[in-house]
């Protein structure tokens, strides 16, 4: 007879309730690269997220994404959200294993701080975010 162990997955109610693990990080995207793939950064997490809160520390809009402008319609559709103040922020309460960051214009560069908190099931569980909102 052969055991094996339950683990939790991306539908496991628990793994969301408790306290998150942490995940810090933060950048400027440099307005000179405005017109290459480097005018966006991508935030891959090692576990899939419960929320993430992104602020704009400087006063130069950036824009929060779940997929990359390259290959999809979220400019096209709106499948953002723009921080243009200082300070500004948001706190995201969804479940994603990665998120984009990028500048609005080529005006100046930006700064933002991106606070993650994060469950214990692994990024690998998770599925693609695509469809109605997100891609089309």
């Amino acid at each position: 007879m052969t055991f094996t162990y339950a683990r939790a997955g991306v539908g496991n109610v628990g793994s969301y309730q408790v306290s998150g693990i942490p995940y810090l990080t933060g950048s400027t995207i440099l307005a000179a690269n405005f017109a290459t793939d480097d005018a966006e950064m991508k935030f891959e997490f090692p576990q899939i997220s419960k929320a993430i809160t992104v602020i704009n520390v400087s006063g130069v809009a950036i824009k929060i994404h779940y997929n990359t402008l390259a290959s999809t319609n979220v400019s096209g559709g709106h499948h953002y959200v723009t921080l243009s103040g200082s300070n500004q922020s948001i706190t995201m309460y969804h479940r994603c294993k990665e998120v984009f960051v990028s500048l609005v214009t080529s005006a100046a560069d930006a700064s933002f701080e991106l606070v993650g908190d994060l469950t214990t099931i692994n990024a690998v569980e998770m599925f693609e975010l695509t469809g109605s909102g997100l891609t089309v």
